[in-house]
Parts: C-alpha cells; sequence; structure tokens
C-alpha cells in the first residue's frame, strides 16, 4: 500500500484532522450515473489519487480521466457522500476543480517520501 492511502485512511480517523480538499463528480458507469468524491491533493500512487464512492469505499482514481469525462455533481447529488465522509472523520473544504500547482507538489512530496 502507498503510503498515500494510509496517510488518507489515518487523517479520516483522527479527531482532530486537518480539513480535506474533496471534488466532487458524476460520471457515468454502465449506463449508470455514479458519484465519485476525489481527493485531489492525496496522491495514491504516482499517478492517481485518493478517492471515495459509497460502494467499494476508498480506493485509486486518475483524477485527470475521471474529470475529462464527468461533470461537477451538484450540492443534492453529493449531500449524502459528503455526510458519509464526515461521519468517517473528514473534514472537508469542498472544490469543483484542483489546483495543478498544489497537485504537483502534492506528486512531489509522495515521490519524495517514498525514495
Amino acid at each position: 500500500m502507498w503510503k498515500g492511502r494510509a496517510t488518507m485512511m489515518t487523517k479520516a480517523n483522527e479527531c482532530n484532522a486537518e480539513a480535506t480538499t474533496v471534488v466532487f463528480r458524476m460520471w457515468r458507469i454502465d449506463g449508470q450515473d455514479e458519484l465519485i468524491a476525489l481527493f485531489p491533493y492525496a496522491p495514491a500512487s504516482p499517478c492517481l489519487v485518493e478517492s471515495y464512492q459509497c460502494i467499494g469505499q476508498h480506493g485509486d482514481a486518475d483524477y485527470g480521466r475521471i474529470v475529462a469525462h464527468s461533470r461537477p455533481a451538484t450540492e443534492d447529488e453529493y449531500r449524502n457522500l459528503k455526510r458519509e465522509l464526515e461521519c468517517i472523520g473528514y473534514k472537508l473544504i469542498v472544490r469543483q476543480r484542483a489546483s495543478r500547482n498544489r497537485m504537483s507538489n502534492a506528486w512531489r512530496e509522495l515521490n519524495t517520501n517514498n525514495l
């Protein structure tokens, strides 16, 4: 397991966890709209970020691919998933998109820590 995933799961369970940026997206899988929470500043591996869905829960996701093939979720669409994440300990900052510079910094930090 990459250090990024272990760190995200640990942070989610801490009572005083720092705020985590999340991007909620709706994308189609097998003809069905699916909601996904992307954590753009939490790299899971050299090419993927942490994500969360009701089914499957934590996993890795290709941020760029999902954003390119999805649309932003509305507040009504992501309300329940946001509540679920908050119930397991996340303090969330909801954004429509991520900063490329901040994502690059997170990747650099991951690569430095995993060398």
